[in-house]
Formats: structure tokens, sequence, C-alpha cells
């Protein structure tokens, strides 16, 4: 596993040694079900398991976000 992300004000790819969450517990859920969303699509897709987005997720449900948590399947790097 890695961890990537980009600082605010910057557009460059870095590589992360750790991230920070702030949220309360209902957002922790959110993120949490989301989570397990990717884990079925995953194992569904297995191979062909691109990425999800968790902005795209919030947005089907109505809600909206000014974050973005992505997961890449390991694969799509790994070849």
């Amino acid at each position: 596993m890695k961890i990537f992300g980009y600082n605010k004000d910057n557009d460059e790819l870095q590589n992360l040694k750790e991230v920070s969450i702030l949220c309360d517990s209902y957002e922790l859920n959110e993120i949490i079900n989301y989570l397990k969303y990717v884990r079925t699509q995953m194992t569904n897709h297995e191979d062909h398991f691109g990425h999800e987005h968790f902005s795209d997720w919030l947005a089907k449900r109505g809600d909206e976000s000014n974050i973005d948590i992505i997961v890449v399947g390991s694969q799509l790097v790994n070849k």
C-alpha cells in the first residue's frame, strides 16, 4: 500500500508517509461505508477494478465534499 496526495496549493502529486483525518463520528462512518463499498467493487471486479472517488460516492447519495479520497487498484501500478 502507498499513500499519495496533493498539497492544497500545489498540483504536484506527493508520496506521503502518513495521513491524518479530522472528522466527527458521522463523517468517519461515511468513510468506513465508502471503503466497504470499494472493497466490494474490488472483489467483484478483481483485475478490472480501476479506481473509485469518495466525492463521487457522496454525490450519488446527494452529499458534497471539498476533499477526495481515491482508492486505486494496485494492479494498475504493479503491471
